[in-house]
């Protein structure tokens, strides 16, 4: 299927969004500590849809993201060369430890807990597994916030998840039918 790596408009997220939950695959390669240049980019609510280029390297990835108030990034990222699928939460003024680590996504009244890894700045979360990834993506598209919990409980940052439909749904587009 050929594909630009422009961001289109998004009448359909429906479609987009299934394609993106079924061929959501890959391993994690990190953008938080990496510098980029955006290609592109679009707005929606308090989201957006960027199609960024990683400097080092010069490899394009897609992204639907959020900043909160506190300046923490909360990312869907996928690497358009390898498939490499990831969230990722970041801040660069947090001190986390490096390491495996359990977070927890609080979503209206609804909470996901998440193994994944924390870095010194970022909580990273693999989309490998299918299931997972449709359940978090429903889970961001189908409510009105989300906040990230350590494992000890306390809230690292809150989102709005105004706009995270269509930014999800150009995400899907930019990412060629993720």
């Amino acid at each position: 299927m050929a594909y630009s790596n422009r961001i289109p408009g998004s009448s359909a997220w429906w479609r987009d969004y299934l394609l993106l939950v079924v061929l959501l695959l890959g391993c994690v390669t990190s953008a938080r500590s990496a510098s980029f240049d955006v290609i592109e980019e679009r707005t929606y609510g308090d989201w957006r849809a960027v199609l960024y280029e990683n400097k080092s390297g010069a490899r394009r990835f897609c992204a639907a993201e959020s900043e909160a108030s506190d300046g923490t990034v909360f990312r869907i990222a996928v690497y358009l060369d390898d498939r490499d699928a990831f969230f990722e939460i970041f801040n660069p003024k947090w001190n986390l430890r490096e390491a495996a680590a359990t977070f927890t996504l609080v979503f209206d009244d609804i909470r996901a807990e998440l193994r994944g890894k924390a870095y010194s700045d970022a909580y990273v979360y693999n989309l490998v597994d299918q299931e997972k990834t449709q359940l978090l993506l429903g889970l961001l598209i189908g409510n009105s916030t989300v906040s990230v919990q350590n494992a000890n409980g306390e809230v690292a940052s809150r989102f709005s998840l105004r706009g995270s439909r269509d930014a999800i749904g150009s995400f899907a587009k930019c990412s060629g039918g993720l």
